[in-house]
Parts: C-alpha cells; sequence; structure tokens
C-alpha cells in the first residue's frame, strides 16, 4: 500500500469539499476523548505513546513509533504477527482520512494519532493479561471492514453526510477501544474473554459500529444509485443526438447494474461475517461458563476434604486414651525421685502395713499397690 501524503492542497483531497462548515470536527473529537477519560480515567493526550506520534509527520513514522513501543524485540509471535496485519494498513488509511480532515477545519491534533493512541493503551493493557490476544484481534477485525472501504472514501468525492458519517464511526470506534481498555484493566484472563462476551458496554458499542457501517453501506449505496441515475440521465439526453449511442448506454447501465449486485454480495459478506463473530462469541461465553463450573466443582472438593479432615481430628481428639501407650509414655518419662516425698513418709508406710478399707480387692494386683511399685524407687 502506498503511502499518502501528509498535507497537500486541497485540490489534492477530494474529501475536502464535503466538509460541511456546520461539522464542527474538533468539538466532536475533543468530548470523545472527555469520555475516554471519564471511561479509562487516563487522558489521552497526556499519554506517553501519544506524544511520541504528536511528532510524526507520516504513515511511516507512526508505524516505527508502534513498532519500538508495541512490537519491538521483546514482543514476538504469532499473535502480534496478526496484530501487524492489522495495523500496517491502517496506518495509511486513517492517516490519509484524519489528514484530509485536518486540512479542510484546521485541528489542532490528528484524529489518526488519536485513534492510534488508543490502540496503544489498549494493547498495553493486553500484555497484563494472558490469552487475551485472541479477543483482542476479534474486536480489531470488527472494525477493520470500515477502515478497508475507507481507503476508497479517500479518493472519491462524497456528500457532507457522507463525511459526517465517517467522522461518527471513527469517534465510535475509539469509544469501543476505550471500552475495551476498561474492561482489559479491570479483569482477568478468564473474566476478561467472559466480560467481552457478554459485558453490555462493549457489545453495545460494537453493536452501534455495526449499526453505523451498515448506514454507511446504505448511504454509499445510495450514492452511488444516484451517481448511477445522474450517470443514466446524461447518457439519455446524449442518445438523443447521437445515432447508436443507445447501445453504449445500455452496455454502461449494465455494467452500473453490475456495480449494484456487487455492493449487495458486499453487504450479504457483511451479514455472514457478523453472524459468525456472534458464533464465535457465542462459543467464547460457553467456554468461560464450562470453566466456571469446573472452578466451583474443585472449589467443592476442596471442601469436602476440608470437611473430612475436620471430621477425624475430632474424632481422635474424642477417642479414649490407648492405655498402654499412655502407661508406657509416663513410665518411660519418670524422673528419678518422683514422689518420694511421699512413699518414703512414714504415714505412707503406717498405712501399707495395718491396711485400709481403701484397698480394692479383686482378681487383678489392687491398683494402688501397681501404682506403688511402679514408682517406688526401691524396687
Amino acid at each position: 500500500m502506498n503511502r499518502p501524503p501528509a498535507s497537500g492542497s486541497m485540490s489534492q483531497t477530494p474529501l475536502l469539499a464535503a466538509i460541511p462548515p456546520s461539522l464542527n470536527i474538533e468539538s466532536i473529537f475533543d468530548t470523545a476523548l472527555k469520555s475516554y477519560k471519564k471511561k479509562t480515567k487516563q487522558d489521552l493526550k497526556k499519554h506517553d505513546l501519544f506524544k511520541q506520534l504528536e511528532k510524526c509527520d507520516s504513515p511511516g513514522a507512526i508505524l516505527a513509533a508502534f513498532q519500538a513501543d508495541q512490537f519491538g524485540p521483546s514482543r514476538t509471535g504469532g499473535d502480534d504477527d496478526r496484530l501487524k496485519q492489522w495495523f500496517v494498513p491502517t496506518v495509511n488509511v486513517l492517516y490519509a482520512f484524519s489528514a484530509t480532515l485536518g486540512e479542510g477545519v484546521g485541528l489542532i491534533f490528528s484524529p489518526a494519532k488519536v485513534v492510534f493512541a488508543g490502540v496503544g493503551v489498549l494493547l498495553l493493557a493486553a500484555r497484563e493479561v494472558a490469552a487475551s490476544q485472541d479477543t483482542l484481534v476479534d474486536i480489531l477485525g470488527r472494525i477493520n471492514g470500515f477502515f478497508s472501504r475507507l481507503e476508497i472514501y479517500t479518493g472519491v468525492p462524497l456528500t457532507p453526510a457522507m463525511t459526517e458519517k465517517m467522522v461518527e464511526i471513527t469517534i465510535e470506534v475509539l469509544g469501543i477501544l476505550a471500552t475495551a481498555t476498561k474492561e482489559m484493566k479491570e479483569s482477568r484472563a478468564k473474566k476478561f474473554v467472559k466480560r467481552v462476551a457478554g459485558r453490555t458496554d462493549l457489545e453495545d458499542g460494537l453493536k452501534k459500529l455495526d449499526k453505523l457501517i451498515l448506514e454507511e453501506v446504505a448511504m454509499a449505496s445510495a450514492q452511488l444509485l444516484k451517481v448511477t441515475h445522474d450517470i443514466r440521465n446524461e447518457l439519455t439526453v446524449v442518445a438523443d443526438g447521437m445515432e447508436g449511442v443507445g447501445q453504449k448506454v445500455q452496455v454502461v447501465v449494465t455494467q452500473v447494474e453490475d456495480i449494484q449486485c456487487d455492493v449487495q454480495i458486499v453487504r450479504d459478506q457483511v451479514e455472514v461475517v457478523d453472524k459468525r463473530v456472534q458464533l464465535l462469541l457465542m462459543g467464547v461465553m460457553a467456554t468461560a461458563m464450562e470453566a466456571n463450573f469446573i472452578v466451583q466443582q474443585t472449589a467443592d472438593n476442596v471442601d469436602d476434604v476440608k470437611r473430612n479432615q475436620l471430621r477425624e481430628s475430632l474424632r481422635r481428639w474424642q477417642s479414649p486414651p490407648d492405655p498402654s501407650t499412655s502407661h508406657n509414655f509416663a513410665s518411660d518419662r519418670q524422673h528419678e525421685g518422683t514422689a518420694e516425698w511421699f512413699i518414703k513418709d512414714g504415714k505412707f508406710g503406717e498405712w501399707k502395713v495395718n491396711g485400709s478399707l481403701l484397698w480394692i480387692h479383686g482378681k487383678q494386683r489392687p491398683m494402688l499397690y501397681h501404682h506403688q511399685r511402679c514408682y517406688d524407687p526401691v524396687q
């Protein structure tokens, strides 16, 4: 793709004639930047990447800034290559469009640089979330069709309404980048995939973008139809004054009808892609729900193990002691001279000689006699 010039005369930019005086583009972008700041808590114009992009005067310079900041030596791999495939052609197209707007109304900052800064902030946020690249590529893919058609629009004259629609879609793209950045910063990887699949703000933004794109396609079709009818009327007038022109007009009309068929095919393809994206989002939601179920099941299993351990601890605590273990434990740890103050006392000796009602008689040895022998140092 050839790089468009950063500036040029008004005669070199067909889009300039279509900019209505009432379309205050600078005010529109300023409002969009305030909305971006409200969503992400970050002033995009004060971001380091935007300051670098402000110094860029060509698509190549913008691409070089992104190459150093986002796609450096430490950022290699299949996902980055997919992002590059989307980003490189978009730089040229959006730069041409914003340069045209800037020449027409004297913008103090380039809309392209604002959008690219928003993309950069989103990519920086994506670095902190594992397994987010596929979702990120899907989001950028949703807006890729618009930038592809924008390349055509920058080379042909458009109506004021069409130009206003282009600006509106560009603003919506910035809003989607802000919402995605906010969600990326607030969520972990699995939650991010789930929130992107079902989050109202982001999904509403994408739906609004789809609606604007359909309006843009319909408006382009209407403009094409008007041009078609104008050409047809002019050819009809010429046909009245020239013999044999009728057949040529018919050929042109047939070609125009073929173009309309091609437009219809493009619209059908857009609908097919939209359905595929919806199916993909449904698949992501199903995967997220399955993962959530597995996590919950694991947590329940852990709770069961903890309950069993607690039950076993209580059982051991309530169980009666093992007599042999307790007796041997006490015997092994008897200190020399234990209870001598009692055993060697004269009263205890008299008590053994005279007998006592406290003796327990039975088949086994008296308990007190048994303990006396255990602790009698003479034994």
